[in-house]
């Protein structure tokens, strides 16, 4: 079963930045120009793939935080900054 993945930002250049890193789970990137929120869809499998490849990207970058939305649960993932 593949489950609904969000993960939102404040900065345009982190979202994009975790779109393209999260590229091969067909992540969609979208804004209003107050918040970015990358789309994707994950099997169970892929899920723990997937938030090991933000937390890289988080850590890699020096983005601080974001908000991910997993089943219409939220957590908050931070990187090492």
């Amino acid at each position: 079963m593949r489950q609904g993945v969000r993960i939102t930002t404040d900065r345009k250049r982190d979202a994009t930045c975790i779109s393209d890193a999260l590229n091969e789970y067909g992540s969609e990137l979208e804004g209003d120009g107050r918040s970015w929120t990358v789309h994707l869809s994950a099997s169970e499998l892929e899920l723990t793939a997937v938030l090991k490849a933000l937390k890289d990207c988080l850590d890699e970058n020096e983005i601080a935080m974001v908000k991910v939305m997993v089943a219409d649960r939220a957590y908050a993932m931070e990187g090492t900054s």
